[in-house]
């Protein structure tokens, strides 16, 4: 069972600082600001709203692990601009090794877990969702199994929303990786790369891009990083090691949009 706390519930709703919108998909934005888990204030945006920038902000994360699915709701306060609805971001963590010797997720278990990913959806406007979930090799079969099962469900409750997952630039070297539909959008992103550091850049200097094809419509960037020049002309995500600042996203602004 999901457990979530009364007061996380609480404090949820009470630091919440969007206002109920009209539920306006911005099919158009090209630039999107990861608000993560920290009072975001980007009232600094007014005038954005309808146009190529929007905020895609962590709702909440969802925990799998050996004592079950646990759901810990955003905690900070989003502030936004008049008339601009986000895009709702869930982040997925599983404990190393987890899957590891088990048996797969009964039907339960994944319709739990489906619907705690979706759940931001009825919770308030949006203009999407994002998957964050950073899976290792041998978390592959489930990454698919759970996109696909997502997939199932936004059919089912006939709900036509943009989706879309992130994933590690390393996975994105391989032409296989992407090949299905079910994971939408798909944002690699390219910082904290780790030990893969090396291989993705050597890669992308040698290619030029993304080997794998459905890698090469987004980009997730830190601010203050090296963008690649292809980053120009496709949806970008971007990351701020801070609070979000009007400087920090002009700096991202004028390296990512035409």
């Amino acid at each position: 069972m999901v457990r979530v706390p009364r007061y996380i519930l609480l404090l949820a709703l009470l630091c919440l600082g969007f206002r109920s919108t009209p539920n306006h998909v911005q099919t158009e934005t090209k630039l999107w600001l990861w608000a993560w888990e920290r009072r975001e204030d980007l009232r600094f945006l007014e005038g954005a709203a309808g146009t190529d920038v929007g905020v895609a902000f962590l709702a909440r994360t969802v925990s799998l692990g050996p004592r079950g699915l646990t759901v810990v709701p955003r905690r900070q306060p989003l502030l936004l601009p008049e008339g601009m609805t986000p895009k709702a971001v869930v982040r997925l963590t599983l404990p190393e090794g987890y899957l590891a010797g088990r048996e797969p997720l009964t039907t339960s278990e994944m319709t739990e877990l489906v619907g705690a990913v979706l759940a931001p959806l009825g919770e308030a406007p949006n203009a999407g969702l994002q998957l964050d979930f950073d899976a290792r090799a041998s978390e592959e079969s489930f990454r698919k199994e759970l996109l696909r099962a997502i997939h199932a469900e936004l059919r089912a409750r006939h709900l036509e929303v943009p989706f879309g997952t992130t994933a590690l630039a390393a996975r994105c070297m391989h032409d296989a990786h992407g090949s299905d539909p079910a994971e939408g959008e798909i944002v690699p992103m390219l910082f904290s790369l780790g030990p893969d550091a090396v291989n993705v850049r050597l890669g992308l200097q040698a290619w030029g891009d993304f080997p794998a094809t459905r890698c090469r419509d987004a980009l997730g960037i830190m601010v203050g990083d090296a963008v690649p020049d292809f980053a120009r002309g496709r949806t970008v995500y971007a990351f701020s090691r801070g609070p979000w600042t009007a400087a920090s996203f002009e700096t991202v602004r004028r390296a990512t949009l035409p």
